[in-house]
């Protein structure tokens, strides 16, 4: 909300947990993941009749024109090769000015769990570190880095010390 955005994009929204928390807040949100079993469950567990969620990938929302304030996900670039990697942020790029996101600080084989339904999905490929996430996100020079670190204190990791994520923001600036 501080850098202005109301209508926001989660990519990957899996059952719209995190969609459902930020609609409370008051953002205009936008549920997207590749599996329409995951889009049948969030739009289930939603009582939000503002919430829009879809069985779409992120390349459909750029053909459609859409744009938003903001596009975020978690958990997305680990499952891809850095190539793959790359051309997903330059998505995102088009589709919004700020980009959210994050990645597990460590590496952890996970398989493709509710996805393995979906061609071309497998668990995780790759390992981000501070270096990779920032290398990265600076393939394009037109973006910056406003804030990118690891947070451990997650729930998820409580049985597990040490483990987190790295959260990470960037926005674009263009010259004058």
């Amino acid at each position: 909300k501080a850098r202005g955005a109301k209508r926001v994009l989660e990519v990957g929204c899996h059952n719209g947990d995190i969609t459902r928390v930020l609609a409370a807040e008051g953002f205009e949100m936008t549920g997207i993941d590749i599996s329409p079993k995951v889009i049948e469950v969030a739009k289930r567990l939603s009582r939000d009749s503002t919430i829009r969620f879809e069985a779409k990938q992120l390349s459909e929302v750029l053909a459609s024109g859409e744009t938003y304030d903001a596009v975020m996900f978690a958990e997305i670039l680990e499952h891809l090769t850095p190539q793959k990697a790359v051309e997903f942020l330059n998505l995102a790029d088009e589709i919004a000015p700020c980009v959210l996101g994050s990645v597990p600080a460590e590496f952890l084989p996970y398989s493709a769990g509710l996805w393995e339904d979906q061609p071309g999905i497998r668990g995780h490929v790759f390992e981000f570190d501070q270096a990779d996430l920032e290398q990265l996100i600076l393939t394009d020079p037109s973006r910056r880095i406003v804030n990118c670190h690891k947070v451990t204190d997650n729930v998820a990791f409580r049985d597990s010390p040490g483990f987190g994520n790295r959260l990470f923001e960037y926005d674009r600036q263009f010259p004058s």
